[in-house]
């Protein structure tokens, strides 16, 4: 989907479906360093629904405890993602997420994940560019000026091209 992902080689996707337990399909994503990717998986179509990264690095130059597998397991404003991503399968109809994982930080990539999650941020911008992030902040009526924003639920990024507001 981006280009801009091809260079780091320690990537994989798993795929969540109503019934399907978290920690299990992400069981091969290692707790390093990264970004993420959620696609969601509806009546034939496919929509990008969120960009986020795990693993920020400290002051002193080290990173937090979050990599990718605890930042994709975690709870976010209170609520567990395997009881986030249930709900919304219930709610919206989807027939499945398809979550894809990059880690940017280990002997073949140096990127920060705040550049990596900045950069795919960036390509969605120049191709669906502020309309996309206007449309969806009146359809759901928040008020975030930095960000793309889907849903509440997760504090960082969430897209969704114009076409399907």
């Amino acid at each position: 989907m981006f280009d801009e992902t091809k260079k780091y080689k320690n990537n994989g996707h798993f795929f969540f479906k109503k019934g399907d337990s978290l920690k299990e399909v992400s069981r091969k994503v290692p707790d390093l360093p990264g970004i993420h990717y959620i696609v969601r998986l509806s009546g034939g179509r496919i929509d990008l629904v969120y960009i986020g990264k795990s693993g920020t690095m400290k002051q002193n130059g080290k990173f937090n405890d979050q990599g990718l597998k605890i930042s994709l397991n975690s709870k976010h404003d209170g609520i567990e993602t395997q009881d986030y991503f249930e709900s919304r399968i219930l709610k919206e109809s989807i027939d499945a997420f398809d979550i894809y994982w990059f880690v940017t930080i280990d002997s073949k990539s140096q990127d920060l994940p705040s550049f990596a999650e900045g950069l795919l941020i960036q390509r969605f911008f120049e191709l669906y560019g502020k309309e996309a992030y206007g449309l969806r902040q009146k359809a759901q009526g928040h008020a975030r000026c930095n960000k793309f924003i889907l849903s509440t639920y997760f504090s960082q990024v969430f897209l969704h091209a114009p076409e399907y507001v």
